[in-house]
């Protein structure tokens, strides 16, 4: 799954419970397609793990992906939102916007 969205341009966030060597491989060949990858272990069995691995996978979109230096606000995306409910939005159609703060720079 992770090549495929890979393959189509997107980066990627892999978790792996034990097997960190193919993790790792599988991060080096979405690299050498171009994209973004990172690989995060993640133990579905620790609760109190949960945490932690939510803060790190915070971390890690925000160091490699964002080049704002963090994770978006609802307020960073709510500009975006009053515009294109508003009567100057009223030309824009068919667009695909996106408020990524630089997310995939």
């Amino acid at each position: 799954m992770a090549l495929s969205l890979a393959r189509m341009g997107m980066d990627v966030v892999l978790t792996f419970n034990t097997n960190q060597a193919e993790a790792e491989a599988v991060v080096e060949e979405i690299a050498g397609l171009g994209a973004r990858a990172a690989a995060l272990r993640f133990d579905l069995t620790d609760i109190a793990a949960i945490d932690g691995f939510i803060d790190q996978l915070k971390a890690t979109l925000r160091d490699a992906f964002d080049a704002m230096g963090r994770l978006a606000e609802p307020h960073d995306i709510g500009g975006l939102v009053a515009l294109l409910c508003s009567d100057d939005a009223r030309w824009l159609t068919g667009q695909r916007l996106e408020a990524t703060g630089g997310f995939n720079i």
